[in-house]
């Protein structure tokens, strides 16, 4: 049996989430992960991304694992996936991650890249100091994304050919393109023709931040990664 790649993510407490992510059937001693926040009745979940979930499971396979805070996922043989959502599970997902860290739900549609650490004794564990948050609303609203569907082709792609051992800073590093610091890039910004300024606000989504309770501040983190696969654009 093929095994799930986009799984629901009905967790009321934090040993359900690692639960959750401690049993993903996966080789790798890194993997990335997407924590997918979206509710039910929202248009770019119910037209962008919930008709294309059970192609999502397909194309995304062994190599990426998405877990879909507040939904269910059954299937009764031989029939297709059937998804299911309830609201007081997304509210108690989204309470459950924003207490183990300095995330808050923003009220549209949350993308949340994380890594995946494999245990010694088995299983993974989510590591929060590495940390791509993407608001796919606010993403698509600004055109700097053409749709939900292609961003997570992008993912899938990634994920397919990547076999070192840091998947989110070599991701973040294909994004990007560019390693400037934040700051720099907002002093420039009047001085760019429009389309430069859309790819500098596009890259900008993809710096991987450190999110953990125990971290300072959730500065950006500044990485170094050779990317030695095929170039996705």
């Amino acid at each position: 049996m093929r095994e799930i790649a986009v799984q629901g993510g009905q967790f009321y407490s934090y040993s359900d989430f690692k639960t959750l992510t401690g049993t993903m059937p996966s080789e790798a001693s890194s993997e990335m992960l997407g924590i997918l926040l979206m509710r039910k009745g929202q248009e770019i979940a119910d037209k962008g991304i919930v008709p294309s979930l059970s192609y999502f499971d397909a194309r995304s396979g062994e190599h990426i694992h998405f877990i879909l805070a507040g939904w269910r996922r059954d299937q009764i043989a031989p029939g297709p996936l059937v998804w299911s959502y309830d609201d007081s599970a997304f509210v108690r997902a989204c309470q459950v991650i924003s207490e183990q860290t300095t995330w808050l739900y923003s009220g549209g549609v949350d993308l949340l890249l994380v890594t995946a650490n494999r245990r010694p004794n088995g299983g993974f564990i989510v590591d929060f100091k590495n940390v791509i948050y993407l608001p796919l609303h606010t993403l698509k609203e600004r055109k700097l994304i053409e749709s939900p569907e292609v961003l997570f082709e992008r993912i899938f792609r990634f994920a397919q050919h990547y076999k070192g051992p840091n998947p989110l800073a070599a991701f973040s590093a294909q994004e990007a393109r560019v390693s400037l610091v934040q700051a720099v890039i907002e002093s420039v910004l009047g001085w760019l023709p429009r389309e430069a300024k859309e790819n500098f606000d596009y890259a900008k989504n993809f710096v991987v931040r450190d999110v953990s309770k125990s971290s300072p501040s959730n500065a950006a983190l500044v990485q170094q990664v050779s990317w030695a696969g095929p170039p996705f654009v």
